[in-house]
């Protein structure tokens, strides 16, 4: 039984421990009312984001990037994307970048959007805060998003909503701790625990 115990601790500190890593969205909305009226973004994360430290290809440690939608529909690719605020570029001017959609969405190394506008940004401990005017942004009624939370380029979070409140966060998925309760028991059956 005590061998059970230490290794259901050691499981639950390796979960802390890499959940407390990876940068994730804890709360954040997307406020516009319309028209010619500036977005304006904030974004809470689970730590404070590292956006100045990058690595041999110049991919910020944490970044966050916007597709936003020529509409009401989610962007998926660039098909409907009018704009992308693009917080992966914090570290080269200090500001956020928003382009045009990338010429060619399938060419992950290809050249990005034209610039279409910077804008600059607060940082409070883990909450970001920034401001787009809306024809930057190429918006001028609700439009949907797509959130991407990225670590050194890859994507490890996203998110996706309609402008005008809240950013949908989903509850931590509890399947990875029933699967990791389920092959710990099975081990533990077989090492007779």
């Amino acid at each position: 039984m005590k061998n059970l115990i230490g290794y259901l601790w050691f499981f639950g500190m390796t979960l802390k421990v890499i959940s407390q890593d990876t940068l994730s969205l804890v709360s954040g909305y997307v406020d516009y009312l319309g028209g010619s009226s500036p977005v304006t973004f904030s974004l809470t994360f689970n730590r404070a984001p590292d956006f100045f430290t990058v690595n041999s290809f110049n991919y910020q440690a944490d970044s966050f990037r916007f597709q936003i939608s020529t509409n009401r529909e989610i962007p998926m690719f660039n098909g409907l994307v009018a704009s992308t605020v693009e917080g992966g570029d914090i570290h080269i001017s200090g500001e956020i970048s928003i382009r045009d959609p990338k010429p060619d969405p399938w060419n992950i190394n290809g050249p990005p959007g034209e610039l279409r506008g910077v804008v600059p940004y607060s940082l409070i401990d883990s909450t970001i805060t920034f401001s787009v005017p809306a024809d930057i942004l190429n918006v001028e009624d609700q439009f949907g998003y797509r959130l991407s939370i990225g670590n050194y380029f890859f994507e490890v979070n996203s998110y996706s909503g309609m402008s005008g409140g809240p950013i949908a966060v989903p509850e931590p998925s509890k399947a990875l701790l029933v699967l990791a309760g389920l092959i710990l028991s099975c081990w533990c059956r077989s090492a007779r625990c």
